[in-house]
């Protein structure tokens, strides 16, 4: 059988309340026999708390870690582009470090990617359940668009489900990528390329879980990283952007309907809010700079889930 090698990276800004716990998920991940764990690339991209510290302390036998610790921040794209030139391994695997695996999550994902032959192959993502009034509304949104883009089987390739968090790139895909640097918001680049050359999978047996955001400036925020990638992707893909199955409006409004009559005033109450936000959101003035205002409600460690 052939030996395949891994690297994991995890890019991350102020992230010292949840990366400790990423890191010791990682020190025990369980992998095929034939997958090899070869190096870890940990980044700390300006961070003003303890995650330097935390990166610098971290270590585990046998293993080389490349830590990259910059006082100054240059934002998500600059860092996966320096992971992607940084990265020699069979496959790489990036990691938010703000989320929390199950035992076979990067196994599962592997053997997706290794089974599909896919070029990238992502995990399947579950919010957390937050404790405010706010966070809960934002937090049945999350639910009903988690039912929305998973309703059907040919929905799960698609843009929508890509959201970076855990992502498995084959090599010969990612030693192709450099995230242009006018691209506020990386994922749909990074979907439509791996469409363009291959094959892109969203498998649901490899899970992890997220904060959503939790509060309404956080969402707003959150909202406006994405403002007018669209009309970027067309333009750099020449109008002949890679086909993908596209969500059907009566899907949508079966499931927004299923969860209105679940959770009637949350489920309206997020909808005028998402509606509003839509209404009135505009670019985030950090976009220029290939980065994006930080959203501070995620920036939380786990408890049992």
């Amino acid at each position: 059988m052939k030996k395949i090698s891994l690297t994991i990276a995890i890019p991350a800004h102020n992230e010292e309340n949840s990366l400790p716990q990423i890191l010791n998920q990682i020190s025990l991940v369980k992998l095929p026999r034939n997958i090899t764990l070869s190096k870890i690339i940990l980044i700390s991209d300006g961070s003003s708390d303890n995650t330097p510290k935390i990166i610098q302390n971290f270590k585990l036998r046998k293993l080389s870690i490349i830590k990259i610790i910059e006082n100054v921040r240059r934002g998500k794209i600059h860092r996966l582009n320096q992971i992607f030139h940084t990265s020699v391994t069979d496959y790489l695997l990036i990691l938010d470090a703000d989320i929390k695996l199950e035992e076979n999550t990067v196994s599962s994902l592997i053997q997706a990617a290794i089974k599909t032959k896919a070029l990238l192959t992502v995990s399947h993502q579950i919010p957390v359940k937050p404790d405010t009034f706010i966070g809960n509304v934002i937090y049945t949104g999350y639910l009903l668009w988690n039912d929305i883009r998973t309703y059907r089987p040919e929905y799960l390739d698609n843009p929508q489900n890509f959201y970076g968090a855990s992502s498995l790139y084959q090599k010969i895909f990612y030693k192709s990528l450099k995230i242009p640097s006018q691209f506020n918001d990386e994922r749909k680049f990074i979907y439509y390329s791996a469409k363009q050359k291959g094959k892109f999978i969203y498998d649901m047996k490899s899970v992890i879980y997220y904060h959503p955001v939790s509060t309404y400036l956080d969402l707003y925020n959150q909202s406006s990283r994405s403002h007018g990638i669209d009309e970027k992707i067309n333009k750099y893909f020449k109008n002949c952007v890679p086909k993908h199955t596209e969500i059907i409006i009566s899907d949508k409004k079966i499931n927004t309907l299923k969860h209105l009559i679940k959770d009637p005033i949350n489920i309206s109450l997020y909808l005028i809010l998402r509606n509003y936000i839509n209404f009135t959101k505009k670019v985030d003035p950090l976009v220029t700079k290939g980065m994006w205002s930080i959203t501070t409600s995620t920036k939380k460690g786990f408890k049992n889930i």
